[in-house]
């Protein structure tokens, strides 16, 4: 909990130092202990949230309650809370994080290096030689193919959940294959 000391009289609010007494408090430009009000700032913790699917949003709430111990200063609670995000919001971070995935897990360098290995086997293969090495690469890149379209699939699946059942998504992907 932070406790911060402010004072408010109309529109205008300023923060202060430190408790101020009476001699403190009327040297402030404008302050009037008859019709101005000091407050403690009550700040709650900020709650855990997934900024994929939500934003924090600040609320201050000048009430009349008294703060324990004091009799003339009052209370302005802080809060925080969790608010979702629009569903073009979400649906966008989750292209977001899945391209970012792809991109750390199987880099665009190495996709275009098997693209130019699958024309190089599909060039001994029209020759008739292919040996068992380049059968066998051609049969990771292949699973490596199969996964990037895994992994788009599944995201398809998140956003049509999402918008029909109104289900948040999980940014969980599926592991690349070894």
């Amino acid at each position: 909990m932070i406790m911060k000391y402010i004072y408010k009289s109309g529109e205008t609010v300023k923060e202060l130092r430190s408790y101020p007494n009476k001699d403190e408090g009327s040297k402030i430009l404008g302050f009037d202990y008859e019709n101005d009000s000091i407050y403690v700032i009550v700040a709650a913790d900020k709650p855990d949230y997934d900024s994929n699917t939500h934003y924090l949003q600040f609320q201050e709430e000048y009430t009349e309650e008294l703060y324990e111990g004091f009799h003339n200063v009052k209370i302005c609670n802080h809060t925080w809370s969790a608010v979702q995000l629009s569903d073009e919001q979400i649906i966008e971070n989750l292209t977001n994080h899945m391209g970012n995935y792809l991109d750390a897990e199987y880099p665009m360098h190495k996709r275009e290096k098997h693209s130019a290995e699958g024309c190089y086997y599909l060039l001994a293969k029209i020759e008739g030689n292919i040996t068992q090495e380049q059968e066998d690469r051609r049969t990771y890149i292949d699973s490596m193919y199969d996964w990037i379209t895994s992994v788009r699939a599944d995201r398809d699946t998140k956003e049509e959940e999402l918008i029909t059942n109104n289900t948040l998504p999980s940014f969980e992907w599926e592991a690349k294959p070894e």
